[in-house]
C-alpha cells in the first residue's frame, strides 16, 4: 500500500450548502489517503461537487425546495431534471470501475474509505447512494449505473434532507420564480378537499414525483371547476341539497358542455401512458375518505361523472361500470355540505324546479311528480321538471275546462261531467292536451310521458300516485268509449267513473269553497269571438309557411293587444326567429313592430317616428319545445309585455300605437327591411309553432290576459 498525506485538497468554488460536507468527507477520509494517491482523492472529490453544483442546480431549477423540505415525490422530479438536463455530465462525473479502470466519483468508491455518516460509509454508501440521484428510478429503488437496485427513494430523501437542513431552513435553496406547487384553480367549495388529499397524500408522494402529482392534482381541481359550474348553470343546488335526479342533470350537462374536456381532464392509463386525473390514480395512494380509498375509489369514482351513465351506475372512460349514481350524490352532498347549506351554489337566474300553479287540489300532482324518489333515482331532474311542466299545464287546462263548462257550480263532478269536461276539451283544446300528455313511440318520450313509467314510487289513493292516478287523468282529453277513457294508442284506461272520484277527492276543497265556479267576470269565449283578427294555427319552418294578412284600416290601432300561444323548436341562438312583424325600414310614420325569439326570450320591439323600445320576457324565459302564452298590449296607458299570463316587461311612458301603421301583418316571418323598391322583403322565419293569433282593438286588462293564458 502506498502512504498517502493527509492533508485536504483545496476547492475554491464548492455549492456553498451542506453537500460540501460531502467533498469534505472525501478529502478528509483516512482510509482514502492510506490507499489512494492524492490525485486520485481530489478527482473524485471534485467529481463529487461537481455532481453537489448539478444537484443544488436541480433543486433550484425546480423550485422543489420552496417549502423548506424535500419530499420523495420532489426528489424524483430532481431525478428527472438531472435525467433531462445533465445526463450525460451526470453519467461521466459518477464514473464507473469497468475493465479495471476506475473514473470519476468511483476513484474513491469502494476504495478503502472509513468515514461514517448515519450509521454507514460516508463514501461508499452514502455519498455513493446520492450521487445515483441522476440514475433510473425502479419503483422505489435507484438502479446503479450497471442497472442494479441501490439506494431508496426514502433514504435518498432522508439523506438530503439532513445534509440541507440549514439551506433548507434558511431559504438559500428557493427560487420565487418558479412553483412547482402550483395549482391552478381552486373551487373555494368542500371539493377542494379531493385535491388536498391529491397532494398529501404519503402513498403518492413516496411512489410519483411531485410533477406527476401536481399534474393530476390540477386536472382534479379543473374537473371540480366544471362539477360546480354544471351545479350552478343547471340550478340544482338551488334547494339546498343534491338528488340523484340532480347529479343525472349535472352530468347531461358536462356530456352536452364539456366533454371532450372532462375526458382529457380524466385522462386513462392505455399503452403504458398516464394522463391527467390518471396520473395519480391507481398509484399507491393511501389516504382515507368516506371508508375508501380516498383517491382511488372517492375521487376517481366522483371523476366519472361527465362520462355516461348506464342505468343506475357510470361508466368509467372503458365502458366499464364504476360508482353509482346513490353513491356519487352521497359523496357530492358530503363533501358540498357546507356549500349547500350556505346557499353559495345557488343560481338565483335558474329555477329547474316545478310547483304547481293552478292555486288547487291538482298541484298535489305536480309535487308528487317533483319529488318522487322512484323518479329521482332513476331519471335527471330536467326529465322530471319537465314532465310535471306538461302536468301542470294539463292541470290549468282542467281547471278551464271546469269553469267553461260550469260542472263544478254544484259543488261536486260526476261521472256525466266528465262528459261535458272530456267535449271541451276535445273541442278546445285536444292538439294542446296531445302535446302536453306526450308519447314513448321510437324510444323517445316527450310531455307527461317523461315520468310516467319512469321507476315512480309514490302511492295516491291506493294506486301509483304517477303511473295510475295521474296517468289515468291526464287521459281525460282522449276520446270516450262507453264510459272508459282511451289512452293516446285507442287502448282503454281509466273508467269515467274512477277518473271524476279522484277529481272530486284532489279538488274537495277548491269544490267546498266554489272557487271552480264557471267565470263572471271574463268570458274568455266571448273575448276569443271579439278579437278583430284571429288565426288558429300555423306550423312555420322557413319560407312559404309564414300566413300574411293585407293591412287592413282595423289594424291602424291606437291602443290594441296582440296575444298568441307558441312553441319554438330553436330559441337559443342569436337569430331573430319572428313571431309577428308589422314593420318596414326605418321608422316610418312611426307605429311599426316586430317579436322575436332570440337567445331564450322573447323580444318585441315598437317604434315611433324617431324613438323606440324593446321589451323582453328575460334571460333563459323561452326553453325549445315548450309551449308559451304571449300578450302585448299598447297604446294610451303604455307597452305591456306578458308570458303565460304574467307582465314581464313594462315601458309604462311609452304611449305609441299603430294608427299610423300602414304596413301588412306577417306571421313567422320579419318584414323589417321592406321599402318601396323592395316591398316583398322577408327574412328571419320562425321556427314552430304558433296557436290562437289574435289582435284586439283594446288593451286588454291584465285579468283578461291572465284568462287567456290559462
Amino acid at each position: 500500500m502506498t502512504t498517502q498525506q493527509t492533508g485536504s485538497p483545496v476547492f475554491t468554488v464548492m455549492t456553498g450548502t451542506g453537500l460540501d460536507g460531502l467533498v469534505e468527507l472525501i478529502a478528509h477520509d483516512g482510509g482514502l489517503a492510506y490507499r489512494l494517491p492524492e490525485d486520485e482523492i481530489i478527482a473524485g472529490a471534485r467529481a463529487a461537487n461537481n455532481m453537489n453544483k448539478v444537484i443544488v442546480d436541480a433543486i433550484r431549477e425546480t423550485g422543489l425546495a420552496n417549502d423548506g423540505e424535500l419530499g420523495m415525490a420532489d426528489v424524483r422530479d430532481l431525478n428527472q431534471w438531472i435525467r433531462e438536463h445533465e445526463l450525460s455530465r451526470w453519467i461521466r462525473l459518477h464514473g464507473d470501475d469497468e475493465d479495471g479502470e476506475e473514473t470519476g466519483f468511483h476513484l474513491v468508491q469502494n476504495d478503502g474509505a472509513k468515514s461514517r455518516l448515519y450509521a454507514n460509509n460516508a463514501v461508499d454508501t452514502v455519498a455513493d447512494g446520492i450521487y445515483h440521484l441522476g440514475f433510473e428510478i425502479d419503483g422505489y429503488r435507484f438502479l446503479n449505473e450497471d442497472g442494479n437496485g441501490n439506494v431508496s427513494v426514502e433514504t435518498l430523501t432522508y439523506w438530503l434532507n439532513d445534509l440541507l437542513a440549514d439551506d433548507l431552513a434558511n431559504g438559500s435553496l428557493a427560487n420565487e420564480a418558479v412553483n412547482p406547487y402550483l395549482i391552478d384553480s381552486t373551487t373555494g367549495t368542500g371539493l377542494d378537499q379531493l385535491v388536498d388529499r391529491i397532494v398529501t397524500d404519503e402513498g403518492l408522494q413516496g411512489r410519483i414525483s411531485t410533477s406527476e402529482l401536481i399534474e393530476g392534482a390540477n386536472a382534479a381541481a379543473d374537473m371540480n371547476r366544471l362539477i360546480i359550474k354544471s351545479i350552478t348553470e343547471t340550478g340544482v343546488a338551488n334547494d339546498g341539497t343534491l338528488n340523484m335526479a340532480d347529479v343525472r342533470d349535472m352530468n347531461a350537462w358536462l356530456q352536452g358542455n364539456r366533454l371532450n374536456y372532462w375526458t382529457r381532464l380524466h385522462g386513462d392509463d392505455e399503452d403504458g401512458e398516464e394522463t391527467g386525473f390518471h396520473l395519480v390514480q391507481n398509484d399507491g395512494a393511501k389516504g382515507r375518505l368516506f371508508g375508501n380509498n380516498a383517491v382511488d375509489t372517492v375521487a376517481d369514482g366522483i371523476y366519472h361523472l361527465g362520462f355516461e351513465i348506464d342505468g343506475y351506475r357510470f361508466l368509467n372512460e372503458d365502458g366499464n361500470g364504476n360508482v353509482s349514481v346513490e353513491t356519487m350524490t352521497d359523496w357530492l352532498n358530503r363533501l358540498l355540505e357546507d356549500d349547500l347549506a350556505d346557499g353559495s351554489l345557488v343560481n338565483a337566474g335558474v329555477d329547474p324546479y316545478v310547483t304547481g300553479t293552478t292555486g288547487t287540489g291538482l298541484d298535489l300532482l305536480v309535487d308528487m311528480i317533483t319529488a318522487d324518489e322512484g323518479l329521482n333515482a332513476r331519471i335527471s331532474t330536467s326529465e322530471i321538471n319537465e314532465g310535471a311542466l306538461a302536468a301542470n299545464r294539463m292541470n290549468r287546462v282542467i281547471v278551464e275546462s271546469i269553469k267553461e263548462t260550469g260542472v263544478a257550480d254544484d259543488g261536486q263532478i260526476s261521472s256525466l261531467d266528465m262528459h261535458d269536461i272530456n267535449a271541451w276539451l276535445r273541442d278546445n283544446e285536444v292538439r294542446r292536451w296531445t302535446r302536453l300528455h306526450g308519447d314513448d313511440e321510437d324510444g323517445e318520450e316527450t310531455g307527461f310521458h317523461l315520468v310516467q313509467n319512469d321507476g315512480a314510487s309514490t302511492r295516491l289513493f291506493g294506486n301509483n300516485a304517477i303511473d295510475t292516478v295521474a296517468d289515468g287523468l291526464y287521459h281525460i282529453g282522449f276520446e270516450l268509449d262507453g264510459w272508459r277513457f282511451l289512452n293516446e294508442d285507442g287502448n282503454g284506461n281509466v273508467g269515467v267513473e274512477t277518473a271524476a272520484h279522484w277529481l272530486n277527492e284532489l279538488l274537495a276543497d277548491d269544490l267546498a269553497a266554489g272557487t271552480l265556479h264557471s267565470r263572471g267576470s271574463v268570458d274568455v269565449a266571448a273575448l276569443r269571438e271579439s278579437a278583430i283578427y284571429r288565426l288558429e294555427s300555423v306550423t312555420v319552418d322557413g319560407p312559404g309557411d309564414q300566413v300574411e294578412v293585407d293591412h287592413d284600416p282595423s289594424l291602424a290601432l291606437g291602443n290594441g293587444t296582440f296575444a298568441f300561444s307558441f312553441v319554438a323548436d330553436e330559441p337559443e341562438g342569436w337569430d331573430y326567429d319572428t313571431l309577428f312583424s308589422k314593420d318596414a325600414r326605418d321608422y316610418g310614420d312611426g307605429g311599426h313592430i316586430g317579436a322575436w325569439v332570440r337567445n331564450n326570450e322573447v323580444v318585441v320591439r315598437l317604434q315611433g317616428d324617431d324613438d323606440e323600445v324593446w321589451l323582453s320576457t328575460g334571460a333563459g324565459s323561452v326553453q325549445a319545445g315548450e309551449e308559451y302564452d304571449l300578450a302585448f298590449s299598447f297604446g294610451r296607458d303604455g307597452a305591456h309585455l306578458y308570458l303565460n299570463g304574467v307582465k314581464v316587461d313594462i315601458e309604462a311612458d311609452y304611449t305609441q300605437g299603430l294608427r299610423n301603421n300602414s304596413e301588412d301583418l306577417a306571421i313567422g316571418t320579419n318584414t323589417w327591411g321592406r321599402s318601396v323598391t323592395d316591398p316583398d322583403w322577408r327574412s328571419d322565419y320562425f321556427h314552430g309553432q304558433i296557436d290562437d293569433f289574435m289582435v284586439f282593438d283594446h288593451a286588454l286588462s291584465n285579468a283578461e290576459i291572465f284568462a287567456l293564458s290559462i
